[in-house]
């Protein structure tokens, strides 16, 4: 009885130890049907969100989400990919490491948008009479 024991429970810890996601393993890093699927997939996402889309033309906003989905599919892990589905899931916030990577690819690909105008300075004129304080 014991040794079913043992052996069920060396069976479960083997089970599970082999479906651990490794950290150091770069899905999307490889050319492949994989990384096909997740630059196709997430530069259209970006194409189509109004965030983006508001910030540049048609070409700088492509731009930008090559820029940025090529970046990410370089630097994400398994493990990552993982906290972003297990987070959406239950509708909770992303882990800290994930959100620091989405920003690292801003920052790197945010050159991609057009110099934008600058805001007009106001005139100089007679001071206004406002209510007092």
């Amino acid at each position: 009885m014991k040794v079913k024991t043992l052996l069920l429970a060396a069976l479960t810890l083997g089970l599970l130890s082999s479906s651990a996601i490794a950290k150091d393993v770069f899905p999307y890093k490889a050319d492949g049907k994989k990384r096909d699927w997740y630059l196709q997939t997430t530069i259209r996402a970006c194409q189509r969100d109004p965030y983006w889309t508001r910030l540049g033309t048609d070409k700088e906003v492509l731009d930008f989400c090559n820029c940025k989905s090529l970046y990410l599919a370089d630097i994400l892990t398994e493990q990552d990919v993982a906290d972003q589905y297990r987070a959406m899931s239950v509708h909770a916030c992303f882990p800290a490491s994930l959100t620091d990577k989405w920003q690292a690819s801003y920052t790197a690909c945010q050159g991609r948008f057009g110099e934008r105008p600058s805001v007009p300075k106001r005139e100089e004129g007679p001071a206004r009479e406002g209510p007092a304080n």
